[in-house]
């Protein structure tokens, strides 16, 4: 991995809107707001807002990183296409990391045994994926129903993420631990974790989607013309 001086770095997979720029001596400037929609006019501003107190342009720019889900799906496509058009237009390189991940990277930092990270779907179900207390992954990402976590949850009892109190009100196991609730990931800890584990990061930023988006059929009714 090369040693990138300045990393900018941001997340709009889940119900907030960060940026950050983060160098190799560990300084960083980090501008966080919690929006459940609204990503798409706020992240540019913020960006650049972030350079200026930064003193730097986007030249200065080594790489970029951003999440790559799963999560809420408009606010995927909004962070994926910025890291893609500021990679293409600056010539430098894009990487991903899973939202699971970015999560598991704050959580590990207070963690004493391995734990669960949860996000929203805003639907009966959680992405959920399982993490050593290091904040390594030991399972892969899916979309469960509580009957399904909790039928699985062998050792893993610790939970984090923006999903937990709605989960332990569905839950029926009483024993679940909150550790800490990390609500999104912090552009900050994932810019710094990609020059220490880049293998955890991917070059391959496309979204990842554990399930298909919301699509309902329309009722109406449509004449058929023969030919």
């Amino acid at each position: 991995m090369d040693i990138f001086k300045k990393i900018l770095t941001f997340d709009t997979s889940v119900s907030a809107c960060s940026a950050a720029l983060f160098d190799h001596n560990g300084n960083g400037t980090i501008i966080k707001e919690e929006m459940p929609r609204g990503q798409s006019e706020a992240l540019m501003p913020m960006i650049e807002d972030v350079l200026e107190r930064s003193q730097c342009s986007y030249e200065d720019v080594d790489c970029i990183v951003t999440t790559i889900g799963p999560g809420a799906f408009t606010g995927l496509r909004i962070g994926l296409s910025v890291a893609k058009a500021l990679g293409l237009s600056l010539n430098k390189p894009v990487f991903g990391v899973s939202t699971l991940q970015a999560i598991a990277f704050e959580a590990s930092e207070s963690a004493k045994v391995d734990f669960k990270v949860l996000v929203e779907t805003r639907r009966d179900d959680f992405y959920i994926q399982d993490f050593s207390m290091e904040g390594f992954p030991i399972s892969e990402p899916q979309a469960l129903s509580v009957d399904d976590i909790e039928r699985n949850m062998a050792d893993v009892k610790c939970i984090t993420g923006d999903a937990v109190d709605r989960f332990l009100k569905l839950a029926k196991h009483e024993k679940w631990g909150v550790f800490t609730s990390v609500q999104s990931p912090d552009p900050l800890i994932m810019a710094e974790r990609l020059l220490v584990v880049p293998e955890l990061f991917t070059r391959d930023v496309e979204p990842l989607y554990l399930r298909g988006a919301d699509v309902s059929q329309s009722k109406k009714q449509y004449r058929v013309l023969e030919g």
